[in-house]
Protein backbone atom coordinates (compact mmCIF):
# COMPACT_ATOMS: atom_id res chain seq x y z
CA UNK A 1 0.00 0.00 0.00
CA UNK A 2 1.36 3.69 -1.39
CA UNK A 3 1.73 6.82 1.16
CA UNK A 4 -0.97 8.64 -0.94
CA UNK A 5 -3.56 4.96 -0.66
CA UNK A 6 -2.59 5.00 3.35
CA UNK A 7 -3.83 8.71 3.36
CA UNK A 8 -6.60 8.25 1.65
CA UNK A 9 -8.17 5.63 3.89
CA UNK A 10 -7.13 7.85 6.66
CA UNK A 11 -9.46 10.81 5.38
CA UNK A 12 -12.12 8.31 4.75
CA UNK A 13 -12.27 7.02 8.35
CA UNK A 14 -11.69 10.39 9.40
CA UNK A 15 -14.88 11.50 7.43
CA UNK A 16 -16.79 8.65 8.06
CA UNK A 17 -16.46 9.46 11.90
CA UNK A 18 -16.82 12.75 11.98
CA UNK A 19 -20.19 12.26 9.71
CA UNK A 20 -21.42 9.53 12.01
CA UNK A 21 -20.87 11.83 15.21
CA UNK A 22 -22.39 14.70 13.97
CA UNK A 23 -25.88 12.29 12.44
CA UNK A 24 -25.51 10.56 15.73
CA UNK A 25 -26.37 13.85 17.67
CA UNK A 26 -30.15 13.74 16.41
CA UNK A 27 -32.41 12.38 18.51
CA UNK A 28 -33.82 9.71 15.84
CA UNK A 29 -31.12 7.60 16.82
CA UNK A 30 -32.08 7.45 20.45
CA UNK A 31 -32.90 3.93 21.52
CA UNK A 32 -32.63 1.57 25.23
CA UNK A 33 -29.84 0.28 25.29
CA UNK A 34 -29.53 -3.99 25.14
CA UNK A 35 -29.34 -5.81 28.87
CA UNK A 36 -28.77 -9.35 29.09
CA UNK A 37 -30.30 -11.34 32.37
CA UNK A 38 -27.22 -13.66 32.03
CA UNK A 39 -24.41 -11.81 30.12
CA UNK A 40 -22.12 -14.15 31.08
CA UNK A 41 -23.62 -16.69 29.15
CA UNK A 42 -24.20 -14.24 26.37
CA UNK A 43 -19.93 -13.82 26.09
CA UNK A 44 -19.61 -17.23 25.93
CA UNK A 45 -22.03 -18.03 23.35
CA UNK A 46 -20.62 -15.13 21.29
CA UNK A 47 -17.25 -16.75 21.51
CA UNK A 48 -18.75 -20.09 20.75
CA UNK A 49 -20.29 -19.29 17.68
CA UNK A 50 -17.95 -17.70 15.71
CA UNK A 51 -15.31 -20.17 16.21
CA UNK A 52 -17.75 -22.99 15.10
CA UNK A 53 -18.64 -20.67 11.99
CA UNK A 54 -15.30 -19.88 11.29
CA UNK A 55 -14.40 -23.70 11.11
CA UNK A 56 -17.49 -24.47 9.42
CA UNK A 57 -16.45 -22.08 6.91
CA UNK A 58 -12.84 -22.67 6.34
CA UNK A 59 -14.14 -25.67 5.31
CA UNK A 60 -16.53 -25.37 3.21
CA UNK A 61 -13.96 -23.23 1.36
CA UNK A 62 -11.56 -26.10 1.20
CA UNK A 63 -13.59 -29.27 0.30
CA UNK A 64 -17.18 -27.90 -0.87
CA UNK A 65 -16.60 -25.29 -2.93
CA UNK A 66 -13.86 -25.77 -5.08
CA UNK A 67 -15.68 -29.41 -5.71
CA UNK A 68 -18.52 -27.36 -7.30
CA UNK A 69 -16.77 -25.03 -9.11
CA UNK A 70 -13.34 -25.38 -9.66
CA UNK A 71 -12.11 -21.67 -10.76
CA UNK A 72 -13.70 -20.05 -7.83
CA UNK A 73 -10.13 -17.08 -8.92
CA UNK A 74 -12.62 -14.94 -11.15
CA UNK A 75 -14.60 -12.05 -9.53
CA UNK A 76 -17.88 -13.52 -9.93
CA UNK A 77 -16.15 -16.66 -8.26
CA UNK A 78 -14.70 -14.60 -5.41
CA UNK A 79 -18.00 -13.16 -4.86
CA UNK A 80 -19.86 -15.98 -4.71
CA UNK A 81 -17.75 -17.69 -2.50
CA UNK A 82 -17.78 -15.03 -0.09
CA UNK A 83 -21.54 -14.69 -0.20
CA UNK A 84 -21.77 -18.88 0.80
CA UNK A 85 -19.29 -18.34 3.37
CA UNK A 86 -21.71 -15.46 5.38
CA UNK A 87 -24.63 -17.33 5.31
CA UNK A 88 -22.19 -20.32 6.77
CA UNK A 89 -21.19 -17.40 9.55
CA UNK A 90 -24.83 -16.05 10.09
CA UNK A 91 -26.82 -19.29 10.26
CA UNK A 92 -25.73 -20.30 13.31
CA UNK A 93 -26.13 -16.61 15.31
CA UNK A 94 -30.13 -17.01 14.05
CA UNK A 95 -30.66 -20.38 14.78
CA UNK A 96 -29.44 -19.48 18.55
CA UNK A 97 -31.23 -16.39 18.32
CA UNK A 98 -34.52 -18.09 17.74
CA UNK A 99 -33.97 -21.08 19.61
CA UNK A 100 -33.83 -18.72 22.92
CA UNK A 101 -36.34 -16.42 21.45
CA UNK A 102 -34.59 -13.37 21.80
CA UNK A 103 -35.80 -10.51 19.85
CA UNK A 104 -34.32 -9.72 16.17
CA UNK A 105 -32.67 -6.20 17.67
CA UNK A 106 -30.66 -8.09 19.45
CA UNK A 107 -29.06 -9.50 16.05
CA UNK A 108 -28.42 -5.34 15.75
CA UNK A 109 -32.04 -4.87 13.48
CA UNK A 110 -33.20 -2.11 15.53
CA UNK A 111 -36.02 0.35 15.66
CA UNK A 112 -33.46 2.70 13.64
CA UNK A 113 -33.86 1.60 10.49
CA UNK A 114 -35.06 4.50 8.61
CA UNK A 115 -32.34 6.94 9.89
CA UNK A 116 -29.61 4.40 9.93
CA UNK A 117 -30.11 3.87 5.91
CA UNK A 118 -30.21 7.13 5.63
CA UNK A 119 -26.77 7.42 6.84
CA UNK A 120 -25.66 4.62 5.23
CA UNK A 121 -26.57 6.22 1.64
CA UNK A 122 -24.61 9.37 3.23
CA UNK A 123 -21.85 7.13 3.90
CA UNK A 124 -21.72 5.83 0.60
CA UNK A 125 -21.66 9.29 -1.18
CA UNK A 126 -19.18 10.64 0.99
CA UNK A 127 -16.80 7.24 0.26
CA UNK A 128 -17.60 7.71 -3.54
CA UNK A 129 -16.64 11.68 -3.21
CA UNK A 130 -13.74 11.50 -1.10
CA UNK A 131 -12.34 8.58 -3.94
CA UNK A 132 -12.90 10.64 -6.40
CA UNK A 133 -14.52 7.78 -8.13
CA UNK A 134 -17.79 9.97 -9.22
CA UNK A 135 -16.87 9.64 -13.05
CA UNK A 136 -15.79 6.18 -12.29
CA UNK A 137 -18.74 4.76 -11.42
CA UNK A 138 -20.76 6.79 -14.38
CA UNK A 139 -18.43 5.82 -16.94
CA UNK A 140 -18.94 1.99 -15.84
CA UNK A 141 -22.47 2.44 -15.36
CA UNK A 142 -24.25 -0.95 -16.13
CA UNK A 143 -26.35 -3.83 -14.99
CA UNK A 144 -22.85 -5.62 -13.66
CA UNK A 145 -21.54 -2.82 -11.57
CA UNK A 146 -25.14 -2.71 -10.00
CA UNK A 147 -25.11 -6.86 -9.12
CA UNK A 148 -21.68 -6.00 -7.78
CA UNK A 149 -22.87 -3.39 -5.00
CA UNK A 150 -25.75 -5.62 -4.82
CA UNK A 151 -24.05 -8.78 -3.78
CA UNK A 152 -21.37 -7.00 -1.78
CA UNK A 153 -24.17 -5.22 0.13
CA UNK A 154 -26.09 -8.99 0.57
CA UNK A 155 -22.17 -10.01 1.90
CA UNK A 156 -21.87 -7.09 4.20
CA UNK A 157 -25.35 -7.46 4.96
CA UNK A 158 -25.00 -10.95 6.60
CA UNK A 159 -21.09 -10.55 8.23
CA UNK A 160 -22.79 -7.41 9.90
CA UNK A 161 -25.80 -8.81 11.00
CA UNK A 162 -23.37 -11.04 13.31
CA UNK A 163 -20.33 -8.95 14.05
CA UNK A 164 -21.49 -5.48 14.65
CA UNK A 165 -25.22 -7.31 15.11
CA UNK A 166 -25.00 -10.02 17.50
CA UNK A 167 -21.70 -10.31 18.38
CA UNK A 168 -21.40 -6.09 19.23
CA UNK A 169 -24.39 -5.88 21.01
CA UNK A 170 -23.60 -8.64 23.59
CA UNK A 171 -19.71 -7.81 24.03
CA UNK A 172 -20.62 -3.78 24.94
CA UNK A 173 -23.21 -4.95 27.03
CA UNK A 174 -20.95 -7.34 28.84
CA UNK A 175 -17.41 -5.57 28.42
CA UNK A 176 -18.24 -2.00 28.12
CA UNK A 177 -18.51 0.30 24.86
CA UNK A 178 -14.66 0.46 24.25
CA UNK A 179 -13.64 -2.88 24.73
CA UNK A 180 -16.78 -4.69 23.16
CA UNK A 181 -16.26 -2.75 20.52
CA UNK A 182 -12.29 -3.40 20.19
CA UNK A 183 -12.86 -7.78 20.62
CA UNK A 184 -15.69 -7.18 18.34
CA UNK A 185 -13.05 -5.70 15.79
CA UNK A 186 -10.38 -8.23 16.42
CA UNK A 187 -12.78 -10.86 15.95
CA UNK A 188 -14.56 -9.72 11.87
CA UNK A 189 -10.40 -9.45 11.46
CA UNK A 190 -9.34 -13.11 12.32
CA UNK A 191 -12.74 -13.54 10.29
CA UNK A 192 -11.45 -11.44 7.44
CA UNK A 193 -7.73 -12.84 6.99
CA UNK A 194 -9.83 -16.57 6.99
CA UNK A 195 -11.13 -15.41 3.83
CA UNK A 196 -8.20 -13.32 2.08
CA UNK A 197 -5.94 -16.25 2.29
CA UNK A 198 -4.73 -16.87 -1.65
CA UNK A 199 -7.50 -14.43 -2.70
CA UNK A 200 -4.74 -11.50 -3.48
CA UNK A 201 -2.36 -14.13 -5.52
CA UNK A 202 -5.54 -15.91 -7.15
CA UNK A 203 -7.39 -12.59 -8.30
CA UNK A 204 -4.33 -10.07 -8.39
CA UNK A 205 -6.52 -7.37 -6.09
CA UNK A 206 -4.20 -5.49 -3.88
CA UNK A 207 -5.85 -6.33 -0.23
CA UNK A 208 -5.44 -4.10 2.40
CA UNK A 209 -3.08 -5.29 5.34
CA UNK A 210 -4.76 -6.71 8.45
CA UNK A 211 -4.12 -3.79 10.82
CA UNK A 212 -6.20 -1.59 7.79
CA UNK A 213 -8.71 -4.30 8.01
CA UNK A 214 -8.50 -4.02 12.24
CA UNK A 215 -9.35 -0.11 11.98
CA UNK A 216 -11.68 -0.54 9.31
CA UNK A 217 -13.59 -3.10 11.85
CA UNK A 218 -13.46 -0.10 14.78
CA UNK A 219 -14.41 2.46 12.25
CA UNK A 220 -17.74 -0.09 11.45
CA UNK A 221 -18.31 -0.67 15.32
CA UNK A 222 -18.51 3.12 15.71
CA UNK A 223 -20.94 3.70 13.26
CA UNK A 224 -22.68 0.75 14.72
CA UNK A 225 -22.64 2.03 18.07
CA UNK A 226 -23.92 5.93 17.05
CA UNK A 227 -26.44 4.18 14.18
CA UNK A 228 -28.07 1.37 15.75
CA UNK A 229 -28.69 -0.77 13.34
CA UNK A 230 -26.73 -2.87 10.81
CA UNK A 231 -27.73 -1.53 7.77
CA UNK A 232 -25.51 1.86 7.87
CA UNK A 233 -22.00 -0.26 8.54
CA UNK A 234 -23.05 -2.88 5.83
CA UNK A 235 -23.61 -0.04 3.43
CA UNK A 236 -20.21 1.32 4.17
CA UNK A 237 -18.89 -2.25 3.84
CA UNK A 238 -20.09 -2.52 0.71
CA UNK A 239 -19.35 0.72 -0.82
CA UNK A 240 -15.64 0.47 0.59
CA UNK A 241 -15.51 -2.78 -0.90
CA UNK A 242 -17.07 -2.12 -4.46
CA UNK A 243 -14.09 0.64 -4.52
CA UNK A 244 -11.49 -1.65 -4.85
CA UNK A 245 -13.35 -2.71 -7.97
CA UNK A 246 -13.29 0.13 -9.40
CA UNK A 247 -10.63 1.48 -12.12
Amino acid sequence: MTTSELLLLVSEWLGVIALVWIAGISPRFQRRPINFIYQRRENVISFSLIIFALAAALLFKAFVFPAAAADYISLPGVVTLRFWMAVILLVPFVLAMLYRRQPVRTLGWGKTFRPSFQLGLGLVALIIFLHGKIFAIINHMSGDLAVLFLALLAIALLEESVFRGFIFIRLTAGFGDTSGLVMTALLSTIWQAALLVDFNAATGVVLPGLAVILVQGLVLGWVMKKSGHVIAPALYAAISNMILFLP
